[in-house]
């Protein structure tokens, strides 16, 4: 029979600690069906699958390709508290996804198209600033921090880091409205 609520969750754990810490060699394979929970009607659950996510691009960075569409889709979710861990998972997958591509030799079509994912995101977490909800904002306040962090007075090119960098460059220019 199927697994409801808490019971759901705690099978879920059982998988991510078998595929993501145990055998990893295991995750590429499980990957699309554990991330297909995403549109379970259990918002413990698809909050779960935005850790899950975050955990696995933690042992192997090239699954951002796979599945930042997944959190993508997750941020424009309707339960406030889904969007929440999902801002706060891109908190670290941000930086994560700048490591990836600046030690990257050549950046391929896939990594473009999981940088461009990434800006659009970041687009629309800074628009979450302003939301009602003050844990968005908090936590949207925390992500744009990150990009201060990491860009703050690197991406001018005087730092000698790889011209990758001025893909960096031109997703960052700030526009005001």
């Amino acid at each position: 029979s199927m697994a409801f609520g808490p019971e759901k969750i705690e099978h879920l754990c059982k998988i991510q600690e078998r595929i993501v810490f145990k055998d990893p060699e295991l995750l590429d394979n499980f990957l699309d069906e554990v991330t297909g929970f995403q549109s379970d009607r259990s918002q413990e659950v698809r909050k779960w699958v935005a850790g899950f996510i975050e955990e696995a691009c933690k042992k192997d960075k090239d699954l951002l390709t796979r599945v930042i569409p997944n959190l993508r889709i997750l941020l424009h979710d309707e339960s406030v508290d889904v969007r929440k861990r999902v801002i706060r998972a891109m908190t670290f997958l941000y930086k994560l996804c700048l490591q990836w591509l600046s030690k990257a030799k050549i950046i391929n079509e896939n990594m473009e198209a999981v940088w461009s994912l990434v800006s659009e995101m970041k687009v629309d977490i800074v628009q979450m600033i302003d939301n009602d909800n003050d844990g968005i904002s908090g936590i949207s306040d925390e992500l744009m921090g990150l990009k201060d962090l990491f860009l703050g007075g690197t991406a001018n090119g005087s730092s000698g880091m790889s011209s990758n960098l001025k893909l960096f460059e031109i997703s960052f220019e700030c526009k005001e409205s």
